[in-house]
């Protein structure tokens, strides 16, 4: 029996420039140009749908360069080219796999998987069946990104496996879960992927398959893969030179044993690594070295930062320079003054006692509010005193007794207190 990948044909192209342009040029490599660029018969594999994007992008380039237009090729990402198999008629929804699953916790009875449920819980509700659902469904899409079910586990791992039982038990439930969904005429979605690897049927149209920039696909997407070798090329996409083929196993994945004990050449080390005493030392140089691409780089400079610290440092020191950024994690919504107003009213609405009115009246928002309705008339350090006065001196407790007690006294605390009326 042949090698699973021995049909997969590589090809290295260098490292030596970035590999959007080499991918475009590479698929573009038998094109006379002339007609458009047809690539419609290609199924690119590619690791984020944001790679498949670029990838368009690039080829659009590439061909307009030449006065010509591109049909691009699809693009999969290992983990959707899987999905495949899911989205065929009878599977299942990731919400109806999810209620399959949260409709057989509730059932079971905790004596037949004690090791998957030692402790009853508070309470078996939805809720609660609900998310140890979704903890259940997470560990079977690990799972099956290698090709195996809850059932496979402990034939896997051997006779001596210390959580044999538990597995047992997973496997009950799993296929508990299973059987829900056949009652409504449903495949479950993790049993589909695995069952479309065993026998994949190609996309329609496709006459070529390309790995692009996919280093490690997933185990049972290279399962699709071979399979799809022996019937037309699969083409795996080496970004690094003929010389270095030996690293490489027959998919184009490196080898562990090839680049764990190799030294990493950096090429002028002193004038292209920088180092810095601290994390505010490292953002302020980080800043610096921007600066040299001019404002024509806006847009085009990013930074891999491996501490979350240098963050915040960087931003400041960008902002500083008068240069604008993107973080791409985002920023966390509690860091926002719209989450404090918010969480402010809320507590307001609950009980509206001194704290909750003292933690509103402090919210930006809600002083703008108020000296925007008073139009000069308002000052907000005289309000915040007048408030903290009738707190100490009079124990106010809530926002009756405050109205009571700024009528003709405290005039600011009586025009904040009237934004609500």
């Amino acid at each position: 029996m042949p090698p699973p990948f021995a049909h997969f044909r590589r090809h290295f192209v260098g490292w030596e420039r970035p590999w959007l342009p080499l991918a475009a040029t590479w698929l573009a490599r038998d094109w006379a140009g002339g007609d458009a660029l047809d690539l419609s018969g290609v199924l690119a594999i590619v690791p984020t749908r944001q790679a498949g994007r670029r990838l368009r992008e690039a080829l659009a380039e590439h061909a307009a360069a030449r006065g010509a237009a591109v049909f691009p090729p699809r693009t999969q990402t290992p983990d959707t080219l899987l999905a495949l198999g899911a989205g065929g008629p009878g599977g299942a929804s990731r919400l109806e796999a999810r209620l399959a699953w949260t409709d057989v916790l509730r059932a079971v009875d905790r004596a037949e998987v004690p090791d998957v449920l030692p402790l009853a819980p508070p309470a078996r509700d939805f809720a609660w069946a609900w998310r140890l659902g979704e903890s259940l469904c997470r560990l079977q899409t690990q799972l099956t990104e290698g090709g195996l079910s809850f059932a496979d586990v402990r034939p896997r791992a051997g006779e001596d496996f210390a959580e044999a039982e538990r597995w047992r038990q997973l496997a009950l439930l799993e296929a508990r879960q299973a059987e829900r969904l056949a009652a409504i005429a449903r495949v479950e979605p993790h049993a589909a992927r695995r069952e479309f690897a065993r026998a994949p049927a190609l996309p329609a149209g496709v006459k070529r398959v390309v790995v692009l920039a996919a280093p490690d696909p997933l185990p049972l997407a290279l399962e699709v893969l071979a399979h799809w070798a022996g019937q037309l090329p699969v083409d795996v996409v080496v970004f690094a030179p003929p010389a270095e083929a030996a690293a490489f196993d027959a998919a184009g994945r490196p080898l562990p044993g090839a680049w764990e004990r190799r030294e990493l050449a950096l090429p002028d080390f002193a004038r292209r690594v920088h180092l810095c005493a601290d994390p505010a030392a490292e953002a302020a140089r980080a800043a610096a070295v921007s600066e040299k691409y001019g404002r024509a780089a806006d847009g085009l400079v990013a930074f891999g930062l491996a501490d979350a610290e240098v963050l915040p440092l960087l931003e400041n020191e960008l902002r500083r320079a008068g240069r604008a950024s993107y973080n791409p994690e985002g920023r966390a919504r509690r860091r926002e003054r719209l989450h404090a107003l918010l969480a402010a009213l809320a507590d307001f609405a609950r009980a509206p006692g001194f704290e909750a009115i003292a933690a509103l009246a402090r919210c930006p928002d809600f002083l703008d509010c108020v000296a925007a309705r008073e139009r000069g008339g308002f000052s907000a350090a005289n309000f915040l005193a007048e408030l903290d006065h009738a707190r100490t001196r009079h124990l106010t407790a809530g926002l009756d007794a405050l109205r009571a007690g700024a009528t003709g006294r405290r005039p600011d605390l009586a025009r904040a207190i009237a934004v609500r009326d």
